[in-house]
Formats: structure tokens, sequence, C-alpha cells
């Protein structure tokens, strides 16, 4: 029985019977009441809900989904509870009562976790509109874009074109058009790529929207033509009803009133009792608006008049009240105050009628919040009834605790005094090691002044010297070569041209040499180029000197070191070269560079494979000392690598 009063409900409604419809809904709930099943009730009065909802009786289905909520509580029903509060705050956003929508749905968006994607996905569109509605656009679009992410990781394409839809609709009524037309855009082009015919139909539906808004009416136009050809082809006569209302707007924006009327009216035509209802008062006073535009009022007039008396049949209240309004204004229009009046009084009665019906939901609503308040009120006052219990009960247990401490305490303090004692040498073993590693830090400190004084003293030592060679031997050398050029050596003998011109090679050799030294002991290059050139100019010639090819690279090099540093670096490059590479049989040696992060990293490589120079211990030898000893001026740590066969290499990294 209880299956078929269900069909029978659902059966009426279909072939547009409502009050048959309702009648057998009623009976279902009836017999599930008397065999006091809570789950056939259950969905006895799911049905009646559906019913209520295509029926548009928002108050009747508002009582309904109440007692879903309270049987899915008594069933604990947790899922069934989630999706009842988004019931009810659809129902109650459908009332335009922004204040209970929320709470429902906030009641309901503290347990999401409960609801499937396709009730989260509902429950935060309706959290969107209602945030739209109480003008907080962006918290409502926040929502929007949760379902467009959630369906993206769900990978559920069908969801995801309708969420790309929704939040197209919603810019589109902010105002953002050229968003809403990119949303929509990107919506078209998915539904494509995965031939979804009708969604395409329905996203160039939106879409004219979009342009009828940007006041581009034929472009509109041609969009929902495209969409109502595929709707007839495809026999969706809902939606082919819409479409057409909205080739009626396009054409009542470009004021065609007469092209409007016949859209308003072909649609009007094509209605069934099936669709909403709502649907049909819509597009009649639309039709009725052409005509007033057509300044035919009186069959703009009698076409709502007709639509009255079957909304009145129906009790359709917020479809009445919009009926009424727009006849109050053609009658007053019409200069027929007196049935304007009627309207007018009629309109304001149902409005008050409508408000006072929700204001009573509103007050069984805080009666329950009242009655859920003093619930709780009383379960504090049990549990702080339950805490004093427990209070004396642990007064009594103090007592003994009290005993147990004294006896504890006494070995609590030795064992205190043990800590504190062990504590105070572990304490004086730390301040020696501190005090350890302060003195070693001043030594260090010590030693790398006593370095920095006496390479800086070598440094001015050389060059003095090198001054001296240069302005002093070198030029008296200088004077001499000089002196040698005057001679003509044409008039000695073969004797004595040959001891001349000998003479003269070793004066040449004798100038160089000196020269060569002076540059070596005072590189002047650092001061007047800088650290790069010089080392370049250092390893050009010792190329041509050594007859060694040698291959400089300097990477991410930007600032410069202080002279100090710069020279000194310069040294160890200098006598690495002399020290190291030239006494073997290397025959290409490479010069690198490099700053990294505050970090100076110097790598000099060459291929010398003789035995001798494979001494892993060649930096200990005495012609290293100076090598060291600026590579501790630098703060730096040197290391070699021994490749047999290959040659040896040389790595310096310090602190810029």
């Amino acid at each position: 029985m209880v299956p078929l009063a269900k069909e029978l409900a659902e059966l009426a409604l279909r072939t547009g019977a409502p009050s048959i419809a309702m009648k057998y809904c009623d009976e279902f709930i009836a017999l599930a009441a008397k065999i006091r099943d809570d789950q056939t009730l259950k969905i006895a009065l799911e049905v009646k809900s559906r019913m209520l909802a295509q029926m548009e009786k928002p108050l009747d289905q508002l009582k309904v989904n109440q007692q879903l909520l309270a049987l899915s509580t008594k069933l604990e029903d947790s899922e069934l509870t989630c999706f009842m509060q988004v019931n009810l705050g659809e129902v109650h956003l459908q009332l335009e009562n922004a204040d209970s929508a929320l709470h429902y749905f906030r009641q309901a968006e503290k347990k999401i976790d409960n609801l499937q994607l396709e009730s989260r996905l509902r429950l935060n569109n309706n959290l969107g509109r209602l945030y739209t509605i109480l003008d907080y656009p962006a918290k409502a679009e926040n929502y929007f874009r949760q379902n467009i992410l959630q369906t993206e990781i769900h990978q559920d394409t069908i969801r995801l074109l309708q969420s790309l839809e929704r939040l197209g609709v919603f810019l589109e009524k902010q105002s953002r058009l050229e968003e809403a037309e990119s949303n929509i855009l990107t919506a078209i082009e998915l539904a494509n790529s995965h031939d979804m015919e009708l969604a395409v139909a329905d996203l160039q539906l939106k879409l004219g929207n979009i342009k009828l808004a940007q006041k581009m009416e034929d472009r509109a136009l041609d969009l929902f033509s495209k969409a109502l050809v595929f709707y007839q082809k495809k026999h969706q006569g809902l939606k082919s009803i819409t479409t057409q209302k909205a080739i009626g707007d396009a054409h009542l924006s470009q004021r065609n009133y007469w092209n409007a009327l016949k859209s308003y009216d072909l649609a009007t035509e094509k209605w069934r009792v099936s669709y909403p209802f709502s649907q049909k008062v819509e597009l009649i006073i639309s039709g009725a608006i052409s005509l007033a535009h057509l300044n035919r009022i009186p069959e703009a007039i009698e076409k709502i008049e007709g639509i009255r008396l079957e909304s009145e049949k129906r009790a359709r209240p917020l479809a009445m009240a919009k009926i009424y309004k727009h006849l109050y204004l053609l009658y007053s229009k019409e200069k027929a105050y007196r049935k304007g009046l009627f309207y007018y009084q009629r309109w304001n009665s149902l409005k008050d009628s409508l408000f006072h019906q929700d204001q009573a939901g509103i007050i069984r609503e805080m009666e329950n919040k009242y009655q859920f308040e003093k619930a709780e009120r009383r379960i504090v006052q049990l549990q702080k009834q339950a805490r004093e219990k427990k209070m004396q009960l642990q007064q009594q247990r103090i007592f003994i605790a009290i005993l147990f401490m004294t006896s504890v305490l006494c070995s609590g303090m030795a064992y205190s005094y043990y800590r504190n004692w062990v504590k105070n040498q572990i304490i004086v073993k730390q301040k020696k090691e501190i005090g350890r590693q302060q003195i070693a830090k001043l030594e260090k400190e010590k030693r790398l002044l006593s370095l920095k004084a006496m390479i800086e003293g070598q440094e001015q030592e050389g060059k003095r010297i090198a001054h001296d060679l240069h302005d002093g031997l070198g030029g008296l050398l200088s004077t001499v070569r000089l002196q040698f050029d005057s001679i003509d050596g044409a008039k000695f003998s073969l004797q004595q041209q040959k001891f001349y011109f000998e003479g003269r090679t070793l004066l040449n050799q004798a100038c160089s040499e000196v020269r060569k030294l002076a540059h070596n002991m005072m590189p002047s290059a650092i001061a007047k180029f800088g650290l790069i050139p010089a080392i370049r100019d250092l390893c050009t010639r010792f190329e041509i000197d050594s007859e060694i090819k040698v291959n400089f690279q300097s990477i991410n090099w930007a600032n410069e070191l202080s002279e100090n540093r710069s020279i000194a670096l310069y040294r160890i490059i200098q006598e690495t070269l002399i020290k190291v590479v030239a006494p073997g049989t290397a025959s290409e040696v490479i010069v690198q560079l490099a700053r990294h992060e505050g970090i100076i990293h110097l790598t000099i490589e060459d291929n010398d494979c003789s035995s001798d120079s494979i001494e892993k211990d060649f930096l200990r030898r005495k012609e290293f000392k100076r090598i060291k000893t600026r590579v501790e001026y630098l703060g730096g740590i040197l290391e070699t690598e021994i490749l047999p066969g290959r040659g040896k290499t040389l790595i310096l990294t310090f602190s810029a």
C-alpha cells in the first residue's frame, strides 16, 4: 500500500491535479503514521515536501521540512539533518527571510562533511545567493568559487559547468559583465570539448542575457535564437519557453514592443500545467507590459485578470502579490482609480499577510531556540552538581595525599639538594669551557692581528724595495743601456762585436729581471685596475715565462675585496703558480675564482702527473709557508686533491 500511495500522489501531480496529488500524499503520511514506521514516514514527508515545492507553496513546505528535521534528529540521521537544514534555508530564502535562511545554512555548514558533493554544491550556491541579497558580494563570490574548486578536484565536468554558469550569473548581477562573459565563454569551451550540446545551449542563453545587459540586443537575439532552435529540436519544452521569454525581453529592450508581445504570447501558448506556475505569471505580466507600451491597456488588463483568477484558484500568494501590483498600476494608468485602489489595497493586504505568516514562523523558531537553551541550562546545572560531588571526594582524598606527601617531602628535599649539586657542577664545567673558548678566541684574534701586521709589514717592505729597485737600480741600468746603445758596434773587430752584443743582451735581460722583480714585489695593477684584471695579467705573464697554458675564469664577481685581502689572494695565486705548478711537468693549469652568497672559492688545477708532484703532503714543504700564512690571514680553508694520472687540485674557500 505504501509504494502505491506514493506513486498515485506523484502521478496526480504530473497530470496537473495538485489537489488530488495532495490527497494521496496525505493518505500516504497517515498510513505511515498508523503503522508507526519512522522510515516510511520520512519517505512520505519527503514526497510531500517535493510536491509543495513544485506547487510553489513555500509556507506549507516550511512546515513539512520542519517535521522532517525533527524526525531526522529522532532517527539520528546526521546526513538527513544536514540535508533538511539546507532545504529549510532554501525555503526561507524563497520567502525572503534572510536571517532564518542564514541560520539554517550556517547549521548545515558546520556539518558539511556529512553532505554528498551535490548537497555541498547546493549549500554553497544558496549561501552565495543569500550573501548576494544581503549585499556581501565578496563572501558570495567566495562560495561560488569554492564550488568551482570542488568540482575541479572531483573532476565532475557537468557540475563544473553549472558552477561556472552560476558564477557568471552572479558576476552579471554585480555588473561585472566582462568577467561574467569570460566565465561563460570558458564553460562553453569546456562543454564543446565534451560534446555537451544541451549544456552549450544553456550557456548560450546565459551569454545572451549578458549581452542584453551590455545593450548588445542583436548579439543577444542571435544567441537566444541558436539556443531556441536546439531546445525545439530536442523537445525541451520548459527551456524553450524560457528562451522565448528571453527573446521577448531583448525585443522589449529594443522598444520593439510588437515583436516582444509576439514572443511572450508564443511562450505562453507552449506553457504546460506541469511547468512552474510562476513562469506563466511572469510571461503574462511581461506580455501585459508590452501591450501597455503599445497603448493597449484594456487588453493588458484582460490578460492579467485572466491569470489572476487562476492564481487565486491555485492559492499562490507570491504570484497574486505580483498580479495585484500590476493590476493596480494598469488601472491607475487607465484612470480607473476605484479599481486601482481596490487592487492596491489587496496587494498591501497580501503583503501584510505574508509578513505576518513569516513572523509567526520566526516566533515558532525562536520558541524552539528558547527550549533548546533552557535544556542546555539544565544540563549545565546538572554538570555543576556533579562537579561539586567530585570536589567532595577530592577533599577526602587530599588528607590522605598530605600524609603521603609529608613522607615523600624529606626524600624529595634530599633529591633536590643532590640535583642542585649536580647542576652546580655542570655550571662550573660550562664556565670553564666558556673561559677556555674565550681564551682560544682571544689567542686566535691575537694571532690574526699578528699575521695581519706581519703580512702588511711584508707588503710595505716589498713596496719599498720594489720602489728602490724600479727607481734606483732600474734607472741606473736604463742609463747604462742608453750609453750602450750610443756606441757604434760596427767599428769593433769581430771578437769585440761578439762581446759587445753579448753584453747588450745581458744588460737587457738584467733590466727585464729588475722590472719583473719590482712588479712581483708590488702588484700595482690591483690598485689601478682591480683584482680580476691583476690576476688575469699575472696568469698571462706566467704563461709567457713558463710556457704553461693558463686558463683563468672569474664567475659572478661583482664587488671588490679590501686592498689587503685582495693582495693576500693575489699572492696566494702568484706563489701557487710559481712554487707548486712551475716546478712540475704540467702543460696546462686552470685558475677559477668564483663568488656565491658571500663565499669566495679559488680553485687551481693542473695536469701534472709526475711522481714528484703527487705527494699528498706537498703543502707541508717550507716553500709553502707563506701560502699557508696568507690562507690563515684570510680565515680560509685550503684543501688539496690528488688524482693519480690526472694531476692535483688546490681549493681555497673563505668569506668575502
